[in-house]
């Protein structure tokens, strides 16, 4: 399976998460997002800019080869 750059997904709300994808499964666990939290933060502290806003992807191949071959058969 391919990792689909279009599927994006939203969270409303100041609480938000970020996920790491699987690009051969789809599995997408949410991550301590605490410092790229903290990282924006200050980004938006000392740049005089208001009401940043980020977004961020995080990918790779998830450990779970059992996972991983189950949907490379549905594909």
């Amino acid at each position: 399976m391919g990792f689909d750059t279009s599927t994006v997904r939203y969270r409303l709300g100041p609480d938000h998460r970020h996920h790491l994808i699987c690009t051969e499964c789809g599995l997408s666990p949410p991550v301590d997002s605490g410092p790229v939290e903290d990282w924006a933060d200050t980004v938006a502290r000392t740049s005089g800019f208001a009401n940043v806003r980020h977004t961020g992807e995080l990918s790779g191949v998830c450990s779970d080869r059992d996972r991983r071959h189950a949907a490379a058969e549905r594909h």
